[in-house]
């Protein structure tokens, strides 16, 4: 196993052999990347997500959900995800459901500093 780190703001390990990503990952994520105040927490199997995922912002912990086990990198069940522009002025997060990987059922997007729905979205 070969330890791989990057700048101590994210990084995990690669397997040796065939070089894809194990265990223990922290990615940077979003609009804030350069400045690492945006991560994604979780764990590889076999170069895939899997199991429990959340996000970090200014080090404060953001529900995300969960990879299958199996680890093919399919989301299941009660997500929390980032807006894909989530910085100091827009802190929107969606919250939905995922079924084999697609989004069912109500999503709602909220945004988290006013503590206020903004819309929400049928994906039935």
């Amino acid at each position: 196993m070969q330890l791989i780190k990057i700048v101590s703001r994210g990084g995990g390990s690669y397997d040796d052999i065939n070089s894809i990503k194990i265990g223990k990952w922290i990615e940077l994520k979003y609009g804030l990347r350069d400045l690492g105040r945006v991560v994604c927490i979780g764990n590889y199997k076999n170069g895939s997500k899997t199991g429990e995922w959340h996000f970090q912002f200014n080090k404060q912990k953001i529900d995300g959900g969960c990879y299958d086990e199996e680890g093919k990198g399919i989301k299941i069940g009660k997500w929390t995800e980032l807006s894909d522009i989530f910085d100091d002025n827009s802190q929107n997060i969606y919250q939905g459901e995922y079924k084999n990987g697609k989004k069912i059922g109500i999503w709602e997007l909220f945004n988290i500093f006013k503590n206020k729905q903004l819309q929400w979205i049928d994906y039935n």
